[in-house]
């Protein structure tokens, strides 16, 4: 899977009551390519300061008509609730990943959704979610965020998961 750092801003809350420049997300955008795949995808990374390495890393996946920046109020949120928790229970890290053919993905891939019969299906997606789950967040705690389409691209992801946990521990 081929990797590429876009760009990285530092974002100032706009949840909180009072902003505070303490609590500001630091987001980095990616977009990548899944071998094998006609299309790109892309994500967005957010972390703070108040982030925890041990913590837990959240992946929000949006419905049908929307984008990945949908999310960022609700991440700006937990990033600001979390302040006082333990250091285990804080969020190392969110991503929130853009269909390939929503957002910043389908501007990408604009060329290529115009010469498909289909549309991108959400097994697509599930399957360019779990090549960078496994190229970029194995060992992390995982929470699965998702809004309708985007629940059914992380459930064939864990299903796909469940399949090949039993294909390799089979006797």
């Amino acid at each position: 899977m081929d990797c590429i750092y876009k760009s990285s801003t530092t974002k100032s809350p706009v949840t909180s009551p009072s902003p505070s420049p303490s609590m500001a997300l630091h987001i980095d955008s990616f977009t990548f390519h899944v071998a094998g795949a006609d299309l790109k995808s892309t994500a967005k990374r957010y972390t703070s300061r108040f982030g925890s390495r041990g913590g837990l890393t959240l992946l929000f996946t949006h419905c049908v008509g929307s984008h990945k920046e949908q999310w960022e109020p609700t991440i700006e949120q937990i990033f600001h609730l979390q302040q006082r928790k333990d250091q285990r229970d804080r969020i190392r890290e969110a991503w929130a990943f853009d269909w390939q053919s929503h957002g910043d993905a389908a501007v990408i891939n604009a060329r290529a959704l115009d010469s498909r019969r289909d549309a991108v299906s959400p097994v697509e997606w599930a399957l360019a979610l779990e090549t960078f789950i496994k190229s970029h967040l194995r060992g992390h705690r995982i929470v699965a965020l998702g809004h309708s389409a985007g629940t059914s691209a992380m459930l064939v992801y864990l299903v796909l998961q469940c399949q090949q946990a039993q294909v390799t521990s089979a006797p």
